[in-house]
């Protein structure tokens, strides 16, 4: 996928993937079917990070936002360390 847009990697772990989907399966489909096919895809084969564009790392952190925070708050710790680009709620891309 080449849009132009600058991507992060993510390596999800099978425990944090499932979490990932369900709580985008939560949202509209219209805001996440392109989203969620890709990661279906990346689930066979993740010999890769999966790699979001703002856009997308934005739908997960506000999906992931709506799960109880028990459910998510090491997703969310994990995602800030893997992310250092992460500052004070906006995303800088690091290409």
């Amino acid at each position: 996928m080449s849009d132009g847009a600058a991507r992060l990697g993510v390596a999800f772990n099978p425990a944090q993937l499932q979490l990932v989907t369900e709580a985008l399966a939560a949202l509209p489909y219209h805001l996440v079917f392109r989203l969620m096919e890709r990661l279906g895809a990346w689930s066979e084969q993740p010999a890769a990070p999966f790699a979001l564009s703002p856009g997308e790392l934005a739908l997960v952190v506000q999906a992931l936002g709506e799960l109880p925070f028990r459910r998510v708050h090491v997703l969310i710790g994990s995602l800030r360390q893997a992310m250092p680009g992460i500052e004070a709620g906006r995303v800088v891309a690091h290409e």
